[in-house]
């Protein structure tokens, strides 16, 4: 019976962390199919940036990062061990150390 709590409470868990996604998916997959028509793109070529960054609302900055919200940033081993994920290192091998993030 332990194992049946644990599984239930990460499956608790599990649906309130990822709520907006599958609330979302609940009124249909996107009518584009995930093929983006590149307004984005157009925009920058209509405001001559050179840069596409400069012309969308919340863009990642060179390393990938979201200084608006500071994503991605480390987590815990907890959460990694709740939803079944191992960082694998050099070679496919487990990491021994923690992720850096610049």
């Amino acid at each position: 019976t332990a194992t049946t709590a644990t599984t239930t409470t990460t499956t608790t868990n599990t649906n309130e962390d990822f709520k907006h996604l599958t609330d979302a998916l609940g009124f249909g997959t996107p009518p584009h199919g995930g093929i983006a028509i590149g307004v984005d793109r157009l925009a920058a070529i209509l405001c001559s940036e050179d840069n596409i960054r400069e012309v969308i609302a919340f863009p990642k900055n060179t390393y990938g990062n979201d200084p608006m919200t500071g994503a991605p940033s480390n987590v815990c081993e907890e959460a990694l061990s709740e939803y079944h994920i191992s960082l694998l290192g050099c070679g496919g091998k487990p990491s021994k150390n923690p992720v850096k993030i610049k």
